[in-house]
C-alpha cells in the first residue's frame, strides 16, 4: 500500500435468505462518484472495486477466501471523500463471479442472489477518503461460493448499489463496478489408498 493510503475498515459479513433472482454480470468499468455530503460539488473521485485471493490453491469444494475493497482512487487539489452504503452484503451488493477457462460461468452453492437489503440506515453509510480503502472479508462458513471440478478459473466481483442515501442528506455513490480477476486453481482429488 502507498504512503499516505489506508484501510478503511474490514467488515465480515454473511448472507440471508428469503426470495432468489439472478443477476447479470454488469459491464467492466471504473465509475465517477458523487459528493460525499450536502451542498458539495460533485467529486471527481473515483471509485475502484478490487478482489484479492487470500488463498490460491483449493480442495474440490472448499470454499473461497476472498479479500473485496473498494478504493478511492481521487488524487490531486480535487480530491474528495466519496460516500458508499458500506454494507457490502454478499450475493446482495457483493456478487461472486467465477469463470472457466472458456469464459462460461460458473454456478456454485449460492449462486442464486437471495434475499433483500433491509432498509438503509445513516450509520450504513461510509465516507472513504481520498487514497484510502474500505473492504470486507468473505470465507469460511460466511458464505457458500466453492467450486466442485478440478481446474484453473477466474474469479471477479461485482458490487453495485442503488442507496443513494438522500433520505439522511447525504449524496452516496450509486452504480455498479466490476473487480479485477483472480486466478484459483482446484486440486484433484487424491485417490484414497
Amino acid at each position: 500500500m502507498k504512503t499516505g493510503a489506508g484501510v478503511l475498515a474490514l467488515l465480515a459479513v454473511g448472507a440471508s435468505a428469503a426470495g432468489c433472482q439472478r443477476h447479470a454480470a454488469p459491464a467492466r468499468r471504473t465509475v465517477k462518484a458523487p459528493g460525499a455530503g450536502p451542498g458539495t460539488r460533485p467529486a471527481r473521485a473515483a471509485l475502484r472495486a478490487s478482489l484479492t485471493a487470500l488463498k490460491e490453491q483449493y480442495a474440490p469444494g472448499e470454499r473461497l477466501f476472498l479479500l473485496f475493497r473498494l478504493t478511492n482512487v481521487s488524487k490531486g487539489a480535487d480530491a474528495q471523500p466519496v460516500t458508499v452504503d458500506g454494507r457490502l452484503r454478499f450475493l446482495v451488493q457483493v456478487r461472486v463471479h467465477v469463470l472457466e477457462r472458456t469464459g462460461r460461468e460458473v454456478p456454485y452453492p449460492g449462486w442464486e442472489i437471495c434475499g433483500e437489503m433491509p432498509p438503509a440506515r445513516r450509520e450504513d453509510f461510509v465516507s472513504i477518503p481520498p487514497r484510502f480503502t474500505y473492504g470486507t472479508e468473505f470465507s469460511g462458513e460466511d458464505w457458500e461460493v466453492a467450486v466442485t471440478e478440478p481446474g484453473t478459473y477466474e474469479v471477479y466481483a461485482s458490487f453495485g448499489s442503488g442507496e443513494d442515501g438522500a433520505s439522511f442528506g447525504l449524496r452516496a455513490w450509486t452504480g455498479h463496478l466490476d473487480a479485477n480477476r483472480v486466478k484459483i486453481t482446484v486440486a484433484e482429488r487424491q485417490s484414497e489408498g
